[in-house]
């Protein structure tokens, strides 16, 4: 592999299920050990939680990337996976986020995504495109708050 195709930046989005109702320290857990491992691996991102279920970007070399997806795909904590957007990129939408995260209602999801069933029969380029809106909202909404 050349080093250009190593350190390909790449945008990738998935969705997933708890295999349960997750507490407070459960997700604290599980972002600390996502932030330092994705630090250390150069992957910047998003993760969004409501009530069982997972909405995540996450952007870096492509094989930081896909290294990283199959770490999740092996969690025990994850089941039902399923890749919406996996592109390269020019520019990180997260930089700096080694794991930004929002814990967020399924009325406040419903409201933020429309009704887009992320796990639903919807095409998968149209749930995809949808995830990244909801994603890139909460960068928007974070940078109105630092300003």
């Amino acid at each position: 592999m050349s080093d250009a195709e190593e350190l390909e930046l790449t945008q990738f989005i998935y969705v997933s299920a708890a295999t349960h109702l997750m507490s407070n320290q459960e997700l604290t857990t599980l972002l600390t050990q996502a932030r330092q491992k994705n630090s250390e691996c150069g992957i910047s991102g998003l993760l969004v939680y409501s009530n069982g279920s997972f909405i995540q970007v996450l952007e870096g070399p492509k094989e930081a990337l896909e290294s990283t997806y199959a770490r999740i795909q092996r969690d025990p904590r994850h089941h039902h996976c399923q890749v919406l957007l996996h592109e390269p990129v020019t520019a990180r939408l997260f930089e700096g986020w080694y794991m930004g995260f929002e814990s967020i209602s399924s009325q406040q999801l419903q409201d933020l995504s429309g009704s887009i069933d992320f796990f639903g029969d919807c095409p998968i380029p149209e749930r995809g495109a949808a995830a990244f809106r909801l994603l890139a909202s909460f960068r928007t909404t974070h940078d109105r708050q630092c300003a």
